[in-house]
């Protein structure tokens, strides 16, 4: 019973020292509720590991925030992207939106796609669309690119989607580094 007080305060201690990131989701593919529970818990998830919290917000949301907090606009899409990658490609499955110096805002995340990735690997559709969220988001954070060894890889396979289930892919250390520095930057603004 201790262990479980324990992991409880632990886990509120990472949640306020964590740096909010404000995220709004539009669902416009009508993903089941389900699905984006467990797709925001996976992102979350990712995220956490970072050192940053997610503040999510639905995209129906009258006013936009003005809070100091640094806000992303993720879709939802039941469509797929033209044919541009391979198969397991992210690129076939998500897509950011960013400017030639790597600015940018929203990104499409395309269950379409991922369903069909979950299929032939047989994962669980709604994981993989949070791990393509928090990759997505983590392009809009990073900037283009891709790395080897980290949720930033350029494509995933059977080993990449076990480690997706056994949540060992996360971004690297200089990742989180920038990631925190760039969350950081837009609170300090305010």
């Amino acid at each position: 019973m201790g262990t479980i007080v324990i992991v409880a305060v632990v886990s509120v201690g990472l949640l306020s020292a964590a740096e909010p990131l404000g995220v709004y989701i539009c669902n416009y593919g009508k993903i089941s509720e389900s699905s984006l529970a467990r797709a925001k818990a996976e992102t979350d998830a990712v995220f956490l590991s970072s050192g940053v919290r997610i503040v999510w917000r639905d995209c129906d949301e009258s006013a936009l925030a003005r809070d100091g907090l640094r806000w992303f606009l993720l879709r939802l899409r039941s469509d797929k992207p033209p044919a541009t990658a391979g198969r397991s490609s992210l690129d076939d499955m998500g897509r950011a939106f960013m400017t030639a110096d790597g600015a940018g805002y929203i990104a499409d995340a395309y269950f379409k796609a991922i369903q069909d990735h979950a299929r032939r690997y047989q994962g669980d559709a709604g994981r993989i669309l949070g791990q393509v969220m928090a990759h997505e988001l983590g392009h809009l954070l990073l900037g283009p690119g891709h790395s080897r060894n980290s949720i930033m890889r350029a494509q995933w396979t059977l080993g990449e989607l076990t480690g997706l289930h056994q949540r060992w892919m996360k971004f690297d250390q200089l990742q989180r580094e920038t990631i925190q520095r760039n969350v950081r930057a837009a609170g300090d603004s305010k």
